[in-house]
């Protein structure tokens, strides 16, 4: 991990953002706070290559879209 990297204060900056995303109303895309994660479940998609957050309903599933906060450390993102 970077050692320059401030633990301690990107935690409250994390709290600070969850607790601002409760409080206001957001109709556009859910947090993973306020999303009911008991019978979801992740399905591996091979193009693109990706992982899908899936939703049972009637006839099926659907893709659930969600926002989380969070700080990726050495992580390989795409270029796009």
């Amino acid at each position: 991990m970077n050692s320059q990297y401030n633990v301690e204060e990107n935690k409250a900056l994390l709290r600070t953002l969850y607790k601002e995303d409760a409080s206001s109303v957001q109709e556009d895309v859910p947090s993973a706070a306020m999303f009911d994660l008991d019978h979801a479940k992740f399905k591996s998609v091979r193009h693109p290559p990706s992982s899908r957050l899936m939703e049972p309903k009637s006839g099926g599933e659907e893709e659930q879209l969600l926002k989380v906060y969070g700080v990726l450390c050495s992580y390989w993102l795409p270029q796009y």
